[in-house]
Parts: C-alpha cells; structure tokens; sequence
C-alpha cells in the first residue's frame, strides 16, 4: 500500500513509495489533482479507477516504467498528464491511446508552474506549493 494525503482535493503520494496498488486510490471521488513523485516505478491497473473528480495528474517520477492500461479507468473528468517533455514518448508506450491526447510535456512550463496551475485550480492553500516542489526536484 502506497503511502498518501489527500489535502483540498489534491492526493499527494509520499517519498519512497515505489508501487500505487490498486486498491490505494481508487474511489476517492474528493481526488482533483495528483502528484506522483520519483521513485515510482509501477501503478498498478485501477489505481484511480473510479475517481471522478481527477482532471489533473503530474508524472513527475522519470522511473515508473509500468502503468496497467485501466489506472484511470472512470476517471471521466481527466483532461491533462503532465510529465518530463522528454518522457513523452515513454508515457505514449505506456498509456492507453485514449489518454494520449491529455499528456502534456512539461518542458512547455516549469514544474513549478504546473504545481501553481494544478493549486489555482483546486484552491489549496499556496503553502503546499512548497510541498509539492520537494516531492518533484530531480
């Protein structure tokens, strides 16, 4: 089991986690927004299945090498993947085609940036910027 937080809509997994199961996420209708730091190397199938609310996910782990094809399976609100623009194409292999289109490299703005979006978005507090900063500096 992965260890996360959900704080104002935004599901932070923690440091060190190497696998989000698919019983860690799925069903949290509250989840907005998610950052997955490095260090992850595999989501599992159904590991946000069922959350409705999720319209952002930032990939900022440069290692998870196996996503199962139904990790967001429900997520119907789900508009933009950002990752490393030079992890598209890994993403592109790993993804199912129907998600392609949402993935966004975030070589077109800085990860900080993102994080602000992903924040403005959801109203959380700014302090969590600083949060998320650590989570994703490579």
């Amino acid at each position: 089991m992965s260890d996360f937080e959900i704080k104002d809509g935004i599901a932070i997994i923690k440091e060190g986690t190497r696998v989000i199961e698919a019983s860690d996420l799925s069903g949290h209708t509250s989840i907005e927004s998610v950052v997955i730091p490095k260090g992850v190397t595999k989501i599992e199938d159904y590991a946000f299945g069922g959350c409705t609310s999720l319209t952002t996910v930032i990939l900022s782990s440069f290692s998870v090498g196996e996503i199962g094809k139904d990790t967001f399976n429900g997520c119907s609100a789900l508009t933009t993947i950002y990752v490393s623009a030079d992890m598209v194409d890994h993403y592109k292999k790993c993804l199912p085609v129907d998600l392609h289109g949402k993935i966004v490299p975030a070589g077109d703005m800085k990860w900080d940036e993102a994080i602000r979006e992903v924040l403005a978005d959801n109203g959380a507090p700014m302090r969590l910027v600083e949060i998320l900063k650590k989570i994703i500096e490579h």
